[in-house]
């Protein structure tokens, strides 16, 4: 516990050095000023899709950025050498981020909407939907060399998964896209300002997104771990 909180404590400042709060608190700005300034008609669905494209997915990007770093500074392995722990190491930089994503994710809907609406599932589903985002980025940053690879696995990844956007749209609409763990995110994210969601709908909410993200955490975990004896053979 105390080389975990260590790592808090690091990977927070490490962050807010390299501007990562700065940019939240512009980005969160930004989407504030953008919201107020749309037709009352189209606000909410703005709203959907600005909290699902960017304060929760911005960890996504921030992640691979960070692992990067890591690595370019040649920090990566030596790190491995000492008592710190793989799982620690997920942890920490999941939580900071997660924790970054959720308050601006909380300051543009304040911002915005003042306490308008509900806010339960709405929270809950933000919050897992950062920590599944932030967690995929990572196992996909540690397999890469550079930033231009990174980005190329990434567009491959989040195609997939932005693929239940089509619905809010109008675009489209298929049952078999309820199996990605982003259909339970925007089902979270419909519930602050859209129809009540019924017990069975809130419990495939936290259930879905539950299991994807406790599924992230094990995938990254594994592919930190297999580089790490790679690194150290």
């Amino acid at each position: 516990m105390i080389r975990l909180r260590s790592a808090l404590l690091f990977d927070a400042r490490l962050q807010a050095r390299h501007g990562f709060y700065a940019a939240y608190a512009i980005v969160s700005l930004l989407y504030v000023a953008m919201l107020r300034a749309l037709p009352e008609a189209w606000r909410e669905l703005a709203h959907l899709l600005a909290t699902f494209s960017d304060p929760a997915a911005l960890g996504f990007y921030f992640i691979g950025g960070l692992v990067l770093l890591e690595k370019q500074q040649r920090l990566f392995d030596p790190l491995f050498a000492t008592p710190y722990a793989a799982a620690e190491y997920v942890l920490s930089k999941t939580a900071t981020l997660t924790g970054l994503s959720a308050a601006a994710i909380v300051a543009v809907r304040l911002g915005a909407f003042g306490f308008e609406g509900r806010w339960a599932l709405f929270l809950y589903g933000s919050v897992a939907t950062a920590a599944f985002f932030t967690l995929l980025g990572l196992g996909i940053a540690v397999g890469c060399r550079t930033l231009n690879g990174y980005f190329v696995a990434s567009t491959l990844y989040t195609s997939v998964f932005a693929l239940p956007l089509v619905e809010p749209l109008g675009l489209a609409s298929w049952p078999a896209l309820s199996a990605l763990p982003t259909h339970a995110s925007l089902l979270a994210l419909e519930s602050a300002f859209g129809p009540e969601p019924s017990v069975r709908s809130a419990i495939y909410v936290v259930v879905w997104l539950a299991g994807w993200t406790i599924a992230a955490y094990a995938w990254a975990l594994r592919r930190l771990t297999r580089e790490r004896e790679a690194g150290a053979e």
